[in-house]
């Protein structure tokens, strides 16, 4: 049985020749479209630009390459490099020359309308005719170096490290094709090179080579492109290609900004127009901060008081709950309590509303990092940011607590920084002073290699601090820390295309209140103190005792409304040492452990009331006592500021008060006053043994004093009058514990 080939069908030889044809088809497609993007460049003078990055940058590098090869392929009549170049990457310029080398048939020009220095000067030598603008001039890069600001990863991605020197060779036989003397190649890139040209020196050994209209390499000079096209009897349109940097990804995309999400199902409704919001009976009118930008000052005093706290905290949350449109800080504080600005830092990072902080002119320690934590940064010239030193109660941390607290806020600092674009090590570098921080940019040598220049560094033992030019400047494409400069607000917000009107808070009237009280705390103390004293030594209740109650009420008032850890249990506390002192004067007399209680109980309370907000449970869950003492420092010397004012004002009183009358008629008529109390107290308690009794005043009687009587030393009570120490007293009455007398 014989197997005949096996045949193509008819249709699958019609199949194959149409696909062959809508691919040929196909790839005529692309070449049309590309011919349409890029016309030819037949018969055209094609002039092409040499800037200051064009020998740097891989990009505009590879381009001018390409259009050089393009123009030779489509048989341009001539190419013109217009160079106005301080050099360039030894690796960009040696693939330029190659280039230039390969370029059979077609003549090109170079023309030096400003600089050619290094490579720059290399490329025009490549050049069949070389001319010059009337200040135009080629030189040595002896000490020009190029600073990269833009993006590292633009640059090329090897042989970076090259020098000139290692093309040297290469390069050398381009030149010397287009008939130039070679020694102008060593005198470019070596200084120590004599060039000498026949007989004419044109740089002794370690000058710089430098070339201006008129010298011996020159072919002409020429006002611009234009002229020299005319005098070198050029035919042709001129094609002018310079380089277009390439858009983003997303730059044809429309830029949508989300929505700001509403706190609460309400938010949206109260926003709507912008008015002033209805409040409840009794209420402060409130502004509506809908569609607004919302200025909050941070002033010198802003950061070191719970009642500014709890204010930004109050308005933070308006502004979120109405629908504002932005949020700026306008900073000007050098700094203030780390663990409140830890607080502030993470509730920003809650808020959807765009956030800002202009420095203005400081933001400086906590500060700082109220701005890291913000959207964007804008520092008016001169400003300064920075330097937030980690302390308590007012001093440095030393030891095992500050690797503590410095590990915990840092770890906030990182997060929050990588959170919002920012660099982590430069921010971590305001807070630490172990942290070592550089930043640098790549740098063309002059001899055509890539280098790194520090343009900012922080060694150990120091914190790091910018100013607004240090922190605007470019590093690897963008701003190193800061996102723009603005001498006003008003600047910033038309920067940034913010619409809304203008709002800068101010505190209600409470939290002014609650703010003066914080600083009026030893004058209340004071106060208190002296009033209580009094009261202990005058009969019934009276003006003293009202004094030490409205002082006592107003500081623990101000203090809990102004957020720090005074709070109802503190006042419990306070409550109930003033309660066991009364025991101890008036129930059991003498003991002083009650007393000594309530004492303790009342003085911590007090401390207690003014320390600042501390998280004593820090890393490791433990109670550290350095930290805790070190916080006291403030509410102690209030404290003692309060007592020894107090005892002077006690001192001033025990020796003027009794001998204006008005008080000398008050304080005797509530001794010998009587009353149904008064008469109850002597019927249940008179002792007759002491009755009778003759003594002397152990000390002034005013009226409340001590007496001797035989062995015994009483408290006493004068009946009628004050009385010295020394005076003769004779017992007439008990009431209630109190031994009245009368002067012999």
């Amino acid at each position: 049985m014989h197997h005949h080939p096996h045949l193509p069908h008819p249709l699958h030889r019609i199949t194959t020749a149409l696909l062959a044809t809508l691919i040929a088809g196909l790839f005529t497609a692309i070449a049309a479209a590309q011919n349409e993007q890029e016309p030819s460049l037949a018969s055209k003078i094609v002039v092409l630009e040499v800037s200051e990055f064009t020998l740097v940058e891989e990009a505009q590098s590879v381009e001018l390459q390409s259009n050089l090869q393009r123009a030779q392929q489509d048989g341009a009549t001539a190419i013109v490099l217009e160079i106005d170049s301080p050099g360039g990457l030894a690796i960009s310029t040696r693939r330029t020359i190659d280039q230039l080398g390969r370029m059979d048939g077609i003549k090109t020009y170079a023309f030096i309308k400003g600089k050619a220095f290094a490579g720059a000067a290399l490329v025009a030598l490549a050049c069949d005719e070389i001319h010059f603008a009337p200040d135009g001039v080629m030189g040595t890069a002896d000490e020009v170096r190029i600073d990269w600001r833009g993006p590292k990863k633009a640059l090329p991605p090897r042989l970076v490290e090259k020098t000139y020197a290692d093309y040297a060779t290469t390069m050398k036989e381009v030149i010397a094709a287009k008939g130039r003397d070679p020694i102008l190649l060593d005198g470019f890139i070596d200084p120590s090179t004599e060039v000498k040209l026949g007989d004419e020196v044109l740089s002794e050994p370690d000058d710089v080579l430098v070339l201006k209209a008129g010298n011996p390499v020159s072919s002409g000079t020429a006002s611009d492109t234009v002229e020299l096209v005319d005098a070198a009897g050029l035919e042709g349109d001129l094609e002018i290609l310079l380089y277009e940097p390439p858009l983003p990804a997303d730059e044809d995309e429309a830029e949508v900004e989300p929505e700001a999400k509403p706190s609460s199902p309400f938010a949206a409704a109260d926003a709507g127009d912008g008015e002033d919001q209805e409040r409840g009976f009794g209420e402060t009118r409130l502004e509506n901060y809908a569609g607004k930008v919302v200025v909050i000052e941070v002033g010198k005093e802003s950061l070191i008081r719970q009642t500014k706290f709890r204010f930004m905290e109050r308005i933070l949350d308006k502004a979120v709950e109405d629908g504002a449109e932005a949020i700026i800080f306008d900073m000007r504080t050098p700094g203030g309590y780390l663990f409140e600005t830890r607080d502030l830092m993470n509730k920003l990072q809650d808020i959807e509303i765009p956030t800002y902080t202009f420095v203005n002119p400081e933001a400086s320690s906590a500060g700082s990092m109220i701005a890291i934590a913000t959207d964007k940064i804008y520092m008016k010239k001169p400003s300064t940011i920075g330097a937030a030193a980690i302390v308590a109660g007012g001093q440095g941390l030393d030891g095992t607590m500050k690797e503590k607290v410095e590990q915990t806020f840092i770890d906030t600092v990182a997060q929050v920084a990588e959170a919002n674009g920012r660099d982590p090590q430069l921010c971590m570098a305001f807070v630490k002073l172990e942290l070592e921080y550089y930043a640098t940019i790549p740098t063309v040598e002059p001899d055509g290699k890539l280098w790194e220049r520090s343009v900012l560094s922080v060694g150990e033992g120091k914190l790091l601090s910018l100013s607004a030019t240090e922190a605007l400047q470019l590093v690897d494409g963008k701003p190193l820390f800061a996102d723009g400069t603005a001498q006003t607000i008003e600047e910033l917000v038309e920067k940034e295309n913010l619409s809304g009107g203008l709002v800068r808070t101010r505190p209600l009237g409470f939290e002014r209140v609650a703010d003066w009280i914080v600083k009026l705390a030893p004058l209340l103390l004071l106060l208190a103190i002296a009033g209580v004293y009094l009261e202990a030594n005058s009969p019934g209740f009276g003006v003293p005792g009202i004094v030490a109650l409205i002082s006592f009420a107003i500081f623990f008032f101000g203090h809990h409304v102004a957020g720090k850890l005074a709070g109802y249990e503190v006042i419990g506390v306070f409550l109930i040492g003033l309660l066991l002192i009364a025991v101890e004067l008036f129930v059991i007399p003498g003991t002083l452990i009650a007393g000594a209680l309530g004492l303790l109980l009342v003085v911590g309370s007090l401390l207690f009331a003014m320390i600042d907000k501390f998280d004593f449970r820090v890393v490791d869950g433990s109670f550290d006592l350095d930290r805790f003492f070190g916080g006291l420092s403030t509410p102690v010397w209030n404290l003692i500021i309060g007592l020894i004012g107090a005892s002077l004002l006690v001192m001033f009183l025990m020796r003027y008060l009794p001998e204006l009358p008005i008080v000398r008629r008050r304080m005797l008529a509530g001794v010998t006053s009587g009353g149904p109390g008064a008469t109850a107290v002597q019927a249940s308690g008179e002792r007759s043994e002491i009755i009778g009794l003759v003594g002397t005043a152990h000390c002034d009687l005013r009226p409340v004093g001590k007496g001797k009587f035989g062995d015994q030393i009483l408290d006493i009570t004068t009946e009628t009058e004050f009385l010295d120490a020394g005076t003769a007293v004779r017992i007439i009455s008990e009431e209630g514990g109190r031994v009245i007398v009368e002067k012999v």
